[in-house]
C-alpha cells in the first residue's frame, strides 16, 4: 500500500469487514495535511490476496481536533454492515466526544462513505498542556493531552454495543489525571453511559492511559 503523505501516529482497529486505520498526514517538508482514515480488506488479506484493496478518506472537519481512533472489537463481532466508529475528543469551545461512521463496500468501493458525525457533550475538563516532570531532570515528557489515547475498545453485549476511551486532563492543580468514558448504543445511536476523572488526591501524575472492558463489562484502566 502507498500513500500520498506520510502517516504519523497510525492507530488500528479490527472489525468484521476490515482493518481500519487512522493517521495524521504530513508532507515531505513537515506540513500538516490533516487526518487520514483507511480501511483494508481484511478477508482478502487473510487469504493472501496480493490485490487486497484499501479505501481511504481524508476528511476535512474544521473542528480543530487532533487524531481520530477507529473502534477495535474484542469478542463477538457486531452484525454485518455495522460501520466502524472513528472517535475523537474536541478539546476547546464546545467540548464533546465525536464519532464518525466508516462504511465500506468491497464490491463497489465508490459506495463507501465516511460521515454521520455525532457529537456527545461531556462534563467540562481542562486540557493538560504542560509536560510531565522527571526526577533529577529539567526535561519534561509530552502528555499528548490533545487527543484520545489508543485504543477505543468496542464490545457487543446482549442488546447493545459499548465502547470505552480515555484522555489525559489537568485535574485543576497542574497534576495530570485520566478522564475516561463508557459509551453505549442500544440501537438508537450512541450516548455517554458514564464518565469520570481518575485522579486520587496525591501529587502523582497519571497519563497516557489505555482502557478496556471484559465480557462482564468490568473495566480496567492502565496508565
Amino acid at each position: 500500500y502507498s500513500f500520498s503523505y506520510m502517516g504519523d501516529y497510525p492507530k488500528f482497529g479490527v472489525w468484521p469487514d476490515g482493518y481500519y486505520m487512522s493517521s495524521n498526514r504530513f508532507s515531505a517538508s513537515g506540513g500538516y495535511q490533516g487526518t487520514g482514515v483507511t480501511a483494508f480488506d481484511r478477508s482478502a488479506m487473510i487469504s493472501g490476496d496480493p490485490n487486497a484493496q484499501m479505501i481511504t478518506f481524508n476528511p476535512s472537519t474544521g473542528e480543530g481536533f487532533v487524531t481520530m481512533i477507529p473502534s477495535d472489537c474484542d469478542g463477538t463481532f457486531p452484525s454485518a454492515g455495522t460501520p466502524n466508529y472513528f472517535t475523537y475528543v474536541k478539546m476547546g469551545g464546545s467540548q464533546h466526544i465525536g464519532i464518525y461512521e466508516f462504511h465500506t463496500d468491497w464490491i463497489n468501493p465508490s459506495n463507501a462513505t465516511f460521515g454521520n458525525n455525532v457529537q456527545l457533550p461531556v462534563t467540562p475538563f481542562t486540557t493538560m498542556s504542560g509536560g510531565i516532570p522527571q526526577k533529577n531532570s529539567s526535561r519534561y515528557l509530552d502528555v499528548l493531552g490533545d487527543r484520545i489515547m489508543y485504543r477505543v475498545q468496542y464490545r457487543k453485549f446482549n442488546g447493545y454495543g459499548a465502547m470505552v476511551l480515555n484522555h489525559s486532563v489537568n485535574t485543576g492543580s497542574g497534576i495530570c489525571g485520566i478522564r475516561w468514558y463508557q459509551l453505549k448504543n442500544t440501537g438508537s445511536g450512541w450516548s455517554i453511559y458514564q464518565q469520570a476523572t481518575y485522579a486520587p488526591s496525591d501529587n502523582l501524575y497519571r497519563w497516557m492511559g489505555s482502557m478496556a472492558m471484559d465480557t462482564a463489562e468490568s473495566r480496567a484502566l492502565g496508565f
